[in-house]
């Protein structure tokens, strides 16, 4: 089973953490430009592709953000300036991955969270707790990729739930 997660920056010039998740062995790199996302996933050929980016409009917080905000965890606004373009990435980024994969949206810090993955020590508790072999960097955004394959890897196992309504949902792993 391979799963794809991946940390999408809001523009391209920004990195993005990407990781391939098959079996206990994890691959991580970084990329920029929105053809080499998708080129890197045509070449895992998931199952699903788990993406830490809003993948639906709304004007502030949508349905799904609100359920995250009610169970304790902090989405961004969406007309946050910031998150504007992310969301415009996000939405395009999907529409091309959709015509071939599974897409779904995930929050990586609730994912995180719930894995009970805490910050300082993510790299060592992920390798521990999912008994993972990790290949690539470590950087924030390549261990946030991590935790979207995982929340992949929950959902295609059903040990996932989906929040939200018709207008944009995000998984939320379930242990």
């Amino acid at each position: 089973m391979s799963v794809v997660g991946i940390d999408l920056a809001g523009m391209e010039k920004n990195p993005t953490g990407f990781a391939v998740l098959e079996d206990n062995t994890v691959h991580t790199c970084i990329l920029f430009k929105d053809e080499e996302i998708v080129s890197a996933t045509e070449k895992a050929n998931p199952e699903i592709v788990a993406v830490d980016a809003p993948l639906s409009k709304g004007d502030s917080f949508r349905v799904c953000d609100l359920e995250l905000k009610n169970r304790g965890f902090h989405p961004l606004p969406l007309n946050l300036k910031g998150m504007i373009p992310l969301v415009e990435r996000g939405i395009k980024l999907a529409t091309i991955l959709q015509k071939k994969y599974l897409v779904k949206e995930i929050f990586s810090d609730a994912s995180a969270k719930i894995f009970g993955i805490s910050s300082p020590f993510a790299l060592k508790n992920l390798k521990s707790f999912f008994n993972l072999e990790i290949f690539g960097g470590e950087s924030d955004d390549e261990i946030d990729a991590i935790v979207a394959a995982l929340t992949g890897r929950f959902f295609l196992l059903g040990k996932a739930e989906e929040v939200g309504d018709e207008n944009g949902k995000i998984v939320l792993p379930k242990l």
